[in-house]
């Protein structure tokens, strides 16, 4: 346990609250130029279970591993109801296929640099069925996409002013300041 203004939290509460301080450090513009700040695969997992519990109805048990520029991302996931909680109908062979919640887990590259990330989806797993290429597109473009849209999938994207690139490493994920 630790104690954190008088009260007792698990170490998972430690991991967010610390992984929450390094973002609003990055976001408010607190860290020097071409520094790095390291978020642990703890502070991840934390942030990362805490975001889906805030944001996403039918996504439970989230675990992210990091990997030499690699995401890997698993959790259980109901996703007609995190399409209809959206607003969203399935095709019906498709809301058959992944009715419940379901057992998920997805591959990512990260690729990162001159103040911009890239990241492609290379595996998606769903209740032990694996999906690459054409398959792993379609389905990003007709369920992930319309949940998210504001993803930006196999594309350079910018990131946050101030940010040179992002480095993911076997249990850490590291942001580098511009200098």
């Amino acid at each position: 346990m630790v104690l954190l203004w008088g009260n007792p939290l698990p170490a998972a509460d430690s991991n967010l609250s610390r992984a929450r301080l390094k973002l609003d450090a990055i976001e408010a513009g607190r860290i020097q130029p071409g520094y790095r700040v390291t978020f642990t695969e703890a502070e991840v997992n934390a942030w990362a279970a805490d975001q889906a519990a805030r944001r996403y109805d039918g996504i439970s048990g989230a675990r992210i591993r990091l990997g030499a520029g690699t995401v890997n991302a698993s959790a259980m996931i109901d996703f007609i109801r995190m399409r209809r909680a959206e607003g969203a109908e399935t095709f019906p062979a498709l809301a058959q296929l992944l009715e419940g919640q379901r057992p998920a887990r997805l591959d990512l590259r990260v690729q990162s640099n001159g103040g911009y990330a890239t990241i492609s989806p290379t595996r998606l797993e769903i209740s032990n069925v694996a999906l690459t290429g054409g398959a792993l597109d379609f389905l990003i473009e007709k369920l992930v996409l319309p949940l998210f849209p504001d993803t930006e999938v196999n594309r350079p994207f910018e990131l946050r002013e101030g940010i040179e690139r992002i480095e993911v490493v076997p249990g850490a994920l590291r942001v580098v300041m511009k200098r």
